[in-house]
């Protein structure tokens, strides 16, 4: 029997695929974007990952025992983009420096990009101890530690 807690985590998850028709009009109306800051200026990206994003969610509402793998690997993805994006950013705002009149501006992480790093981490987490098999040997873990005291 799936405990209500692990439920509810579910339910956050498939919420926040669905809601990313949300996050795109807030991206692409307001500027604020909170979910794929790594693609500011490469709109098709930009776009391919909401709508991928959004079919995760269709999938998780679909394939519900699948949710926590769906976030994992979605969130495992979005996290690896931005690594990528932040170590980019970096090696460019060290050859901008090194040339005779640096654009430093040009190479800021943002708070928008810290954001969505945070966002994605804690995806991340919750998919991940939502995973059966990271639960079952968790449990496998503590019941053996209680056996031993």
């Amino acid at each position: 029997m799936e405990h209500p807690a692990s439920r509810a985590w579910i339910y956050f998850l498939q919420a926040y695929y669905l809601s990313t028709p949300a996050f795109y009009l807030l991206d692409r109306f307001c500027g604020i974007n909170l979910r794929a800051s790594y693609f500011d200026h490469k709109p098709a990206l930009n776009l391919a990952y909401y709508t991928l994003s959004f079919v995760c969610g269709i999938l998780c509402v679909a394939f519900r025992k699948i949710t926590v793998l769906i976030g994992l690997f979605e969130s495992i993805l979005n996290i690896f983009l931005l690594i990528l994006g932040f170590m980019l950013t970096y090696v460019a705002m060290i050859k901008s420096a090194a040339d005779d009149a640096p654009d430093l501006e040009q190479h800021i992480i943002t708070m928008q990009s810290a954001g969505n790093f945070v966002i994605s981490g804690f995806i991340v987490v919750v998919s991940f101890y939502l995973n059966p098999l990271i639960r079952r040997a968790r449990n496998a873990e503590l019941e053996e530690s209680a056996m031993n005291q």
